[in-house]
């Protein structure tokens, strides 16, 4: 029984359900004999093929797994850069509620910190009316452990080319030069290219927040369980086209 659930579940949930619908259109023109029985099905097998985490990985892997957990961990700082706040909704401390991917990265500074005794740069500002990350960020990480005089915010940027370009600020004020970068491991390569356009000859990339994994994940991962991955690694690809435009070296 657990198995046939495993098996039945995502074709009666959204968005595995589209796939069922597709199919049952396509049985449906097979038994009236009439309209295109082959163009749902396509439709229906082109929508299991995009929703299923085998096929994700495939296109996150290149990203998540380029830069290894750093084996040298010396540098002048931890950077977290940004996740986002649940708007309206409040952790148990009261403080505004931090997004999964916004925590994860917080809690893989958190526990540099103790492995390094570094300070901590929490960097993210907010947009579209939404609360700035950056003092929810720290008011995190001083719950966790992290003394406050050891954290840093940066509460101005909006954006990765943001964050690389105002955290250089802090540093430059600091006379610091070696970054240890916190982030989602898929949003990496995007934020190297960012934090080396801001002027940092040496970055220590830190990746954390894992959507794939590195190998074959059994049979479960070819049922359709939804887009966020596939989302995430256009939003990423994209996002590194984008950047080598927009993210261009500033003087000074």
């Amino acid at each position: 029984m657990f198995l046939l659930k495993k098996l039945i579940t995502p074709f009666v949930l959204p968005p595995g359900l589209l796939v069922t619908a597709c199919f049952a259109a396509a049985a449906w023109c097979l038994y009236k004999r009439r309209g295109r029985p082959a163009l749902w099905a396509g439709a229906g097998l082109v929508l299991w093929v995009l929703m299923t985490p085998a096929f994700h990985a495939l296109l996150l892997r290149p990203l998540e797994y380029r830069y290894p957990q750093p084996r040298d961990l010396s540098g002048d700082a931890i950077v977290v850069l940004g996740g986002g706040l649940v708007p309206g909704a409040s952790d148990p401390g009261g403080g505004p509620a931090l997004d999964k991917e916004g925590a994860a990265r917080l809690l893989a500074a958190a526990r540099l910190h103790r492995q390094t005794g570094l300070p901590v740069v929490v960097s993210g500002g907010g947009f579209f009316g939404g609360g700035s990350w950056a003092p929810a960020a720290a008011r995190a990480l001083a719950d966790a452990g992290v003394p406050e005089y050891r954290i840093i915010t940066e509460d101005s940027s909006a954006d990765t080319c943001g964050n690389a370009f105002f955290v250089a600020e802090v540093f430059r004020d600091r006379e610091w030069t070696r970054p240890l970068v916190v982030t989602s491991a898929r949003h990496l390569p995007r934020t190297v290219r960012a934090f080396k356009a801001a002027g940092f000859a040496a970055v220590t990339p830190v990746p954390c927040g894992y959507l794939s994994s590195p190998g074959w994940r059994g049979w479960t991962s070819l049922l359709p369980q939804g887009g966020d991955g596939l989302k995430a690694a256009l939003h990423e690809h994209l996002g590194r086209l984008w950047y080598r435009a927009a993210c261009a070296p500033r003087p000074g």
